[in-house]
């Protein structure tokens, strides 16, 4: 069977946060071998090992999506405080 990692040991093992953890087995990306009798995740070293994590996406994306945002943000203000005609 393979030893069985807790949470906060798969998690350190990855070099990751807890919560990040919960949130890559929620999306499938972290196979959970079982589960304790009162719900708790217990993760395969072996699975762990085999994990490999999505890096960072590229600077100029992170630039243009918080542009966008910002410039989002902006609209909404001045729509918010009369400045500017609702879809213009």
């Amino acid at each position: 069977m393979g030893k069985l990692l807790t949470p906060a040991e798969a998690a350190e093992a990855l070099g990751i946060t807890r919560r990040r953890l919960a949130f890559l087995t929620g999306k499938g990306d972290v196979p959970v071998a079982e589960r304790t009798p009162g719900g708790h995740r217990r993760y395969r070293a072996t699975d762990i090992g085999a994990v490999t994590l999505p890096g960072p996406p590229p600077a100029g994306q992170v630039m243009e999506a918080a542009a966008r945002e910002h410039a989002r943000i902006v609209r909404h203000s001045r729509r918010a405080l009369g400045l500017e005609a609702a879809g213009g």
